[in-house]
């Protein structure tokens, strides 16, 4: 017991010296309050020149993937290698609604094909360049189109002539028939075209689908950069999107560009419903700092300045950051919406501190007493916020990483200005009413005739010291309490355990009006996936003697083991160079080289190699080989790198397509060649994020909690109350994983920047009460201390809880599904963590609460 009492001894001391700290900051404040206020506006006008450094970041891929992961290392290294990735936009094309359902080989689909090819190749950027002029090489003048159209080699006029006669669909139905191109190229049917068939009919066989793929290869730079490739999709976008008219197909498109765009637009559209966000809270900060309707002790004045304040304050936060070099994304624009909701929430527990305060004091030591008592109530639960933000930063995803840097910074600038220039306000709206001036007109002075009376006590804290406090007090209440909310975290506490899903749907970076969503949406109703068919993925073999017999034999093995695997479609077979070329190099009507073989027949070896490999690669056939081999620029003969690609089968979810990396990067594990050789895709970057994040946000949450609650045990002094708030938080995380399958919301870098800010945001709703609970006389029964507690600090709670969902609750209207995901996780933020602060909480303590006296000499009583 005395190592109970020492503990609380020094805890008290702690709390009684950040006390004394804020309240001398709030007094020295108030004793000069113009200056203070002009003073943090300057500082934060500096500071917001900031912007002037920004540095904005677009790049999903630098933002949604961890930049550091394996396949981002390996295909850094293909870059290197092989040069800047190509940029294909894709055409996901069926026929309009009203014939869903139909063959859509036909001509009347396919002249109006051709028509969008020949305006595609038409277009031109303001410097004239067209798509032949930025296209990826399928050989001499020919550009790399993956298109049905390559039956009559992107032609039109070969097509009309072809389909001439009088029965056109017939024949187009026909011609889909062959499994190759007329240019040697197999029809990739499983790939190109959904729900392709072949239909045996009276006129013979014939092909069926309802829709396909189009996708037309961009350089990945040109002329060193990729501002021409910008404006080229940017033209093709306007064409498809707006320009061209459709009277029978039904064609969405997806570019390189697309989902930077469209991040970027879901953002500033929303602009407007961040000044709805602030009106609202200005219209209800106006009506709850002071008497409503009152022109003396209303506080309309000091709510419209207490906005200023946190605006600037993030303003100021964000040029911190950006003079720091930390990159800005569109995903920030979410934070004013956060920031007007706690930021509000601090000024109404400062107000209701100071309208506390003794009367007959002066207004500095008010002031210094309303800083010393809930001045810090809101520096715990800053801190709390900030430091479970940093702790979040550590992750491995760069949008959630620099997302926690500008909250944290903001949170902890909106809290300098509520101790530094809402006190001063606070301290003048006090003179103004000392001085009988009216609120929203300060020159108009009221009659003393018409003073009005300041009651103490308002509604709310009337329903809850007379009404709800002893409801909730009842022993049959109680029981009904404890079975309700340990029952529903069982219940979400299954769910989480069962149902989470840790896709992370490119939609969601889109607005629900976005022509990338109606891609998505077709793709996956044709396709079955985004991705408008299966995924590629690349054998790579580095700087190896391609001329050895072992070298070549391991190849072999590996393109083996890499089409066995299940997730790789076995079926489609390899784009693999060294097995044509081999077959070429044997074949006495192709190079007939087969003398310079090995001893058993199955490779070229030798210094034969590499010339017979470039005499190859310069037959017309062959030459869609050129790109999957890089040679020496100073040595020919040496081959720096070669790639041998494979298709994926459908993978439907994330659960699957980490599968699918997984057992593609264990290819190349025991592989005798060095440089290692290794299996990688674009897609894999993404495909690690799926892998990721569940540990990502256990690590992030474990150390975020941790820290939470090393301050939140100088704040709440008895042992007990931490173990308590150990146990409400994770009933409440429970619960907030287990509402995710509800809404449905997948567990993603999205919802984990939610679920980090949840930690700090629902202390605020359940330290205050803890604390207040055991600053209470302990000779009082526990039940009588839960009374006075929900009396005293459920009505300031209470508000927390209404000013943070009106903060967020504009974003249920926001075009943008990240925004919308916000206020959905944010709703569940509230609606949790208020109901175990205002609810559950009170009646765990009023059963099991802490009774161990403090050291009040030692420490100020906390009064919020």
């Amino acid at each position: 017991m005395l190592c109970l009492d020492n503990w609380v001894s020094f805890v008290s001391n702690v709390e009684a010296g950040i006390a004394h700290a804020v309240g001398s900051v709030m007094r020295k404040c108030s004793q000069n309050p113009r200056k203070a206020i002009a003073t943090y506006f300057l500082v934060c006008f500096i500071l917001a020149t900031g912007f002037l450094q920004i540095e904005e970041e677009t790049e999903g891929t630098e933002l949604w993937v961890d930049v550091n992961s394996i396949p981002r290392q390996q295909l850094d290294v293909v870059a290197s290698n092989f040069g800047i990735e190509n940029r294909p936009f894709s055409l996901v094309v069926s026929l309009q609604d009203d014939s869903s359902g139909e063959n859509i080989f036909v001509d009347q689909a396919f002249s109006e094909l051709f028509d969008l090819h020949d305006a595609i190749l038409s277009l031109q950027t303001s410097n004239g360049n067209g798509f032949e002029d930025l296209c990826v090489s399928a050989g001499p003048g020919v550009c790399l189109i993956d298109s049905p159209t390559a039956f009559w080699a992107g032609n039109s006029t070969l097509y009309e002539i072809d389909t001439a006669g009088p029965n056109p669909d017939d024949l187009i139905a026909s011609t889909f028939v062959s499994p190759t191109y007329p240019n040697g190229f197999d029809v990739e049917t499983d790939i190109t075209f959904s729900n392709f068939e072949l239909q045996n009919t009276v006129n013979g066989t014939r092909a069926f689908a309802i829709g396909f793929v189009a996708r037309y290869f961009l350089v990945g730079e040109f002329g060193g950069s990729a501002d021409e490739l910008l404006e080229f999709e940017s033209l093709v976008l306007d064409l498809v999107n707006d320009d061209f008219n459709f009277q029978t197909l039904d064609v969405h498109i997806q570019t390189i560009r697309s989902i930077d765009d469209e991040l970027a637009a879901s953002a500033n559209e929303d602009f407007f419903l961040m000044t709805i966000a602030f009106t609202i809270m200005i219209g209800f900060a106006a009506n709850t700092l002071g008497k409503p309707c009152s022109s003396l002790y209303g506080r309309t004045l000091v709510a419209n300045v207490d906005v200023a304040i946190i605006m600037t304050g993030g303003l100021a936060a964000f040029g911190f950051q950006m003079y720091l070099g930390v990159p800005f994304q569109q995903l920030n624009l979410v934070l004013p919406f956060l920031l007007i909701g706690v930021g509000i929430d601090s000024a109404y527990v400062l107000t209701a501190g100071f309208d506390r305060s003794d009367p007959s004091k002066s207004l500095p030591d008010r002031l210094y007493d309303t800083g010393a008592g809930s001045g810090m109530s809101i520096t715990v639960t800053t801190l709390t916020n900030a430091v479970a933000l940093l702790f979040g930063s550590t992750t491995k995803l760069q949008a959630v990483e620099w997302f926690c840097y500008y909250a944290a910074t903001s949170f902890i600038f909106v809290y300098f200005g509520h101790i530094t220039a809402f006190a001063a306000v606070l301290t003048l709206d006090a003179e103004r009413r000392n001085s009988l001036r009216a609120d929203c007109c300060v020159c108009r002075k009221i009659p003393e005739s018409k003073n009005e009376s300041l009651n103490k006590e308002s509604p709310l804290q009337k329903f809850f010291s007379d009404t709800y406090a002893p409801f909730l007090m009842r022993p049959l209440v109680k029981s009904v309490v404890i079975g309700v909310f340990v029952g529903a975290a069982s219940i979400f506490g299954y769910l989480a355990a069962t149902e989470i899903t840790t896709e992370f749907d490119l939609s969601l970076l889109t607005t629900d009006t976005s022509y990338l969503r109606f891609y998505y949406e077709k793709a996956e109703e044709l396709f079955g996936s985004a991705d408008a068919g299966r995924v590629p993925t690349s054998l790579f073999v580095g700087q190896v003697n391609y001329s050895e017999y072992e070298t070549q034999a391991e190849i072999r093995r590996l393109v083996d083991v890499l089409l066995s695997q299940p997730t790789v479609d076995e079926s489609l077979g390899a784009e693999d160079w060294h097995l044509d070329f081999t077959a070429w190099a044997n074949d006495t009507n192709g190079g007939n080289y087969s003398q310079f073989f090995s001893e058993d027949g199955k490779y070229l070896v030798g210094a034969t190699f590499i010339p017979a490999l470039q005499e190859f690669l310069a037959e017309f056939v062959f030459q869609r080989f050129q790109d999957d081999i890089v040679f020496s620029t100073t040595d020919p003969d040496v081959i720096i790198m070669s790639r041998i690609s494979v298709q994926h089968v459908l993978l439907p979810n994330a659960e699957i397509s980490v599968d699918a990396l997984l057992e593609t990067q264990s290819v190349t594990e025991d592989s005798t060649l060095e440089p290692s050789p290794f299996v990688v895709s674009f897609a894999y970057q993404f495909y690690d994020q799926f892998r990721i994040i569940v540990p990502e946000v256990v690590t992030s949450l474990s150390f975020a909690l941790v820290a939470v609650l090393v301050i939140c045990t100088v704040f709440l002094v008895h042992p007990l109350s931490v173990l308590i708030l150990i146990i409400v938080l994770a009933m409440i995380l429970t619960n907030l994983l287990g509402s995710l399958p509800i809404w449905p919301l997948d567990l993603n870098s999205v919802t984990s920047i939610n679920l980090v800010m949840a930690l700090g945001l629902v202390i605020d709703y359940s330290a205050h009460i803890l604390h207040h609970f055991g600053s209470l006389d302990h000779n009082l029964s526990r039940n009588e201390r839960a009374l006075k507690t929900l009396s005293e600090m459920g009505p300031p709670v209470f508000m927390g809880v209404c000013t943070t969902f009106l903060g967020v609750c504009p974003l249920a209207f926001s075009s943008s599904e990240i925004f919308i995901a916000f206020f959905k996780m944010f709703l569940s933020i509230v609606i949790v963590g208020g109901t175990h602060g205002l609810i559950f909480l009170p009646v765990l303590l009023s059963l099991v609460g802490p009774s161990v006296p403090r050291d009040v000499e030692g420490s100020k009583k906390l009064v919020v």
